[in-house]
């Protein structure tokens, strides 16, 4: 499979494209999570409550990447 034949270029910029560090999907709108949201403003309010709980959640469990422990 070559990244650039036209039947898999889309697919393999979104598999191999690491250009957001983040990624939100609507599985509503898009099941097969084909489009990243997260700059959307209007999904603002949803990624804030989600970094919040993963990032509590990371601290309950005293992950290194939000303790600073390990790293």
């Amino acid at each position: 499979m070559h990244r650039e034949d036209a039947k898999v270029a889309r697919f393999a910029q979104l598999a191999f494209s690491h250009d957001e560090p983040e990624e939100l999907y609507d599985l509503r709108k898009d099941p097969e999570q084909i489009d990243n949201v997260v700059r959307n403003p209007s999904y603002k309010e949803t990624l804030q409550q989600l970094q919040k709980k993963l990032t509590n959640e990371l601290k309950n469990r005293d992950d290194p990447r939000v303790t600073g422990n390990g790293f």
